[in-house]
């Protein structure tokens, strides 16, 4: 079987194609059978149903660590980018 890959919109709008290990290709084929079959090919979506920004999983992990008693100063060492 072909490797599976995700394909990344990186800086200056430069598509990357990613590998995936076996285990994160289960993992978004989950993902996408909760997620449903809306009208755009990006993994993450936000409320209106369009490819999530760089900011809008900024304060999605945000919100995320604020609940979960985590100091967001922790991660500042993650990058997080929209696909």
């Amino acid at each position: 079987h072909p490797q599976p890959t995700i394909h990344v919109m990186g800086k200056g709008r430069r598509e990357r194609v990613l590998p995936l290990w076996k285990e994160t290709a289960v993992a978004v084929r989950d993902w996408l059978k909760v997620r449903g079959e809306p009208n755009s090919t990006a993994l993450f979506l936000n409320a209106r149903d369009e490819a999530m920004t760089r900011s809008g999983f900024e304060r999605r992990v945000s919100t995320i660590l604020r609940h979960s008693n985590r100091e967001f100063s922790e991660y500042r060492r993650l990058a997080v980018w929209a696909c």
